[in-house]
């Protein structure tokens, strides 16, 4: 019987190509739970609530305490031009023309026609003050 032939014996090279290194294995966080936006439409009905007591009141301190709050809450709301016209009535009432102005200028950037309205309200709202307390002031 003849002997087996010899299996060739493969040695490892002097310089194997080391491996890729893999990035450790890091234990991740759990994911956030999703932080659930307001439906616009709930924003809207609330911003229609606060526009709708705005529009009803009459007290001018009062009112734009709501202004006040309206804009805390809702910056680029729907109804934020009738607020600030009401706002201007507001400070037209109380003497505050300065503040009047000022609103009546931020309102005139978006819309001439809407600051041309309050500007009459104001005017409106000052000869209303005036011919309360019997004097016919000048604008």
């Amino acid at each position: 019987p003849k002997p087996a032939p010899a299996q060739p014996v493969i040695q490892p090279a002097d310089d194997p190509e080391p491996e890729p290194e893999q990035p450790p294995v890091v234990d991740a966080p759990p994911p956030k739970k999703p932080v659930r936006a307001k439906k616009p439409k709930d924003s809207l009905a609330e911003q229609t609530a606060l526009a709708e007591k705005i529009k009803a009141e009459a007290r001018p301190k009062a009112l734009l305490a709501l202004v006040k709050q309206y804009r805390r809450r809702f910056p680029d709301g729907f109804f934020g031009d009738r607020v600030s016209i009401r706002a201007i009535e507001a400070h037209c009432t109380l003497g505050q023309q300065r503040r009047a102005n000022a609103e009546i200028a931020a309102l005139r950037k978006r819309s001439a026609r809407l600051a041309d309205r309050a500007q009459q309200r104001c005017a409106d709202a000052l000869d209303t003050k005036a011919a309360a307390s019997g004097h016919q002031g000048e604008r």
